[in-house]
């Protein structure tokens, strides 16, 4: 990876990860308990968690903001455990620490430049980018400052919770310390709730009535159900510097099991897609049915007003009966969806 970081800079950081993992605080931490730090230039929070106590994963994860504070609770929550979806719920910068051979070239050479030595197992740092709908990246030179000043303040925190208990509140409390620059020119600590926002959505306006009022004339309605869903593409697509995951739209016939179309989109731009798509599909086949189900909130608002105006019927359902297979089917066929980034480039 290429970065425009002075050296300083970079010792500052490598500096900042050596001693936060000689601090060892997985000793007395445990890996839910929530470290929360403000960045004081961007005013960002950063919710922290130490790994390490398992004794497998060794490192500090960091979630940012309600994003990434949605994605802690999702993970608590246990809802995506068998899901093959899972490693798309994550949003987080993560820092391990790893033995020379597991980390990557890029990795060494941003090591290499800042002037700081690293020897033996589980010593040499690894930053990535976790993001939903993309393959696991390196930080830009933004997130490596931010990423510098979350660490030093890590380390602090961790080192006032180890003397004082009673710093790290529990999340059963519904609420956590914070650790941000104060008014008098300090370091210290507040308490913030523990109450992030859903990341909401917007539903694209479908503007083509005419086409949508010829199709109602020229379709017949079939005494079916369909289902539609979305669901992230097990496989990367790699014609951008960082590999991302398109999001697949999947419309089958519920009672029969047969798929009427497939659909992938970047996530960015996928609803609106999926409004046309779907329109294409109808016109294909020739006909409506009696009922479409959805399990996603997002895809029934995003269709349907379509639905409405082609007189068919739409629930949202808490799960699909064709759906899961196939996209269980899917992940199977392409090795569950976790392919290493070496097989993406070579």
């Amino acid at each position: 990876m290429k970065t425009k970081l002075s050296v300083e800079k970079l010792h500052r950081l490598f500096t900042a990860a050596a001693r936060f993992n000689e601090l060892k605080s997985w000793s007395w931490l445990e890996d839910e308990d929530i470290l929360a730090i403000e960045e004081p230039d961007t005013k960002k929070i950063a919710y922290c968690c130490v790994m390490g106590s398992l004794g497998e994963c060794i490192g500090i994860a960091v979630y940012v903001g309600d994003v990434g504070l949605n994605s802690y609770f999702y993970g608590l929550s246990g809802e995506y455990v068998y899901d093959p979806e899972a490693m798309h719920m994550q949003n987080s910068l993560l820092i391990t620490f790893e033995d020379r051979e597991d980390i990557e070239k890029e990795d060494y050479e941003l090591i290499k430049k800042s002037g700081v030595k690293f020897r033996g197992k589980k010593q040499w740092p690894m930053f990535r980018k976790y993001e939903s709908g993309y393959f696991p990246w390196f930080l830009n030179d933004e997130e490596l400052k931010f990423i510098t000043v979350i660490l030093e303040q890590a380390y602090e925190f961790a080192l006032d919770a180890k003397q004082d208990k009673g710093l790290v509140i529990p999340k059963e409390d519904g609420k956590c310390r914070i650790r941000k620059w104060k008014d008098d020119q300090k370091w210290g600590y507040d308490v913030v709730p523990l109450h992030p926002k859903k990341e909401s959505f917007k539903i694209p306006a479908w503007k083509d009535e005419i086409r949508l009022r010829n199709l109602k004339k020229k379709v017949r309605k079939v005494d079916t159900v369909w289902e539609i869903d979305r669901f992230y593409s097990p496989s990367p697509i790699a014609d951008e510097e960082r590999p991302y995951y398109p999001m697949v739209m999947v419309v089958v016939d519920g009672q029969i099991g047969q798929i009427l179309g497939m659909h992938l989109a970047k996530k960015d731009f996928c609803l609106q897609e999926f409004q046309e798509y779907f329109v294409e599909v109808v016109e294909n086949v020739g006909m409506v049915p009696s009922e479409v189900v959805f399990d996603k909130k997002d895809m029934h608002k995003t269709l349907e007003d379509i639905l409405n105006k082609l007189g068919v019927k739409s629930f949202l359902a808490e799960e699909l009966h064709m759906m899961p297979e196939i996209k269980y089917d899917m992940y199977d066929f392409f090795q569950h969806g976790f392919p290493n980034r070496k097989d993406i480039f070579d």
